[in-house]
């Protein structure tokens, strides 16, 4: 079987649980002349007063995080209509609804982050991004090809697991590989490659049949091979690693990675994403 495109995988959390650890390195650096109430600017005890200006603060972060949101949607809406991938457009303002779901203290806590956010988001327009490492996401990239896992390892500041082939054994039957869009796209270079696959799957078949070991066998895999790898990123490198791969001259497997990616932390924390500076 020959698959497209990869499936990524994030792991569930709270996305912005790590807003917070970005935050209080932010307030590390800028202590001596910013006020905490700049990114909290309100208190429990407001909340349960009905101090008037949590209503306001309400609306003005429900404003911001709706715009900050669409703005997120008009790029990824761009891209997906340029490399013809399949998009659903989020809605910023269903996801802060959603947070209405939160228990009462991970709701107030969310509302207060979702300020922080917005302090954030000016500081990393200036360039000041060594506080965006406290944030880390971890995600699972799956039927992807070792071509794309050579061209990630390389975003050295991360963390990776990946399938082995050593002591993971391919069902000669089963074998899947990921094609190249310019070969998928030219039908004469389809039919030779996928004749070339064919006869791979023979050889591999006839290997195993002389109890040739996994780890010889995987010397002569192509990179097309489908694997599986774990990923854990600061939001720093994802930051770097979503513009270097999200360029026109990205090879197109590892753009639409960093664009599922793009999409997935857009929904969640968009006021952060819009200091991208992407070459699309």
């Amino acid at each position: 079987m020959i698959y497209n495109y990869p499936s990524i995988e994030v792991q569930e959390r709270n996305l912005f649980t790590e807003i917070e650890n970005i935050w209080r390195g932010y307030r590390t650096c800028y202590s001596s002349n910013v006020d905490p109430a700049d990114a909290y600017p309100f208190s429990l005890s407001d909340w349960h007063n009905n101090d008037p200006k949590v209503e306001r603060v309400l609306s003005n972060l429900k404003e911001a995080f709706v715009s900050s949101g669409n703005r997120m949607n008009d790029t990824l809406r761009t891209i997906a209509e340029k490399y013809s991938y399949d998009y659903e457009e989020i809605n910023p303002l269903e996801e802060f609804n959603n947070i209405k779901n939160y228990s009462f203290g991970e709701f107030f806590e969310t509302l207060r982050l979702i300020n922080a956010c917005k302090w954030i988001e000016p500081k990393l327009k200036l360039g000041h991004e060594s506080p965006f490492e406290h944030g880390v996401i971890t995600f699972t990239v799956r039927n992807c090809s070792r071509s794309l896992t050579h061209q990630l390892v390389r975003h050295r500041v991360a963390s990776y697991s990946q399938s082995s082939q050593r002591y993971i054994s391919e069902n000669p039957e089963e074998i899947d590989f990921v094609i190249p869009k310019g070969i998928r796209d030219n039908e004469e270079a389809s039919k030779i490659v996928n004749e070339y696959l064919n006869g791979l799957s023979e050889c591999i078949k006839k290997l195993k049949e002389l109890k040739v070991k996994n780890e010889d066998i995987r010397c002569i895999y192509p990179n097309a091979i489908t694997t599986d790898i774990q990923v854990t990123m600061n939001f720093r490198e994802l930051k770097h690693f979503i513009e270097l791969r999200l360029s026109k001259h990205a090879q197109d497997e590892i753009r639409y990675v960093a664009f599922r990616l793009l999409c997935i932390v857009s929904s969640k924390i968009p006021f952060v994403w819009n200091t991208l500076k992407l070459d699309i």
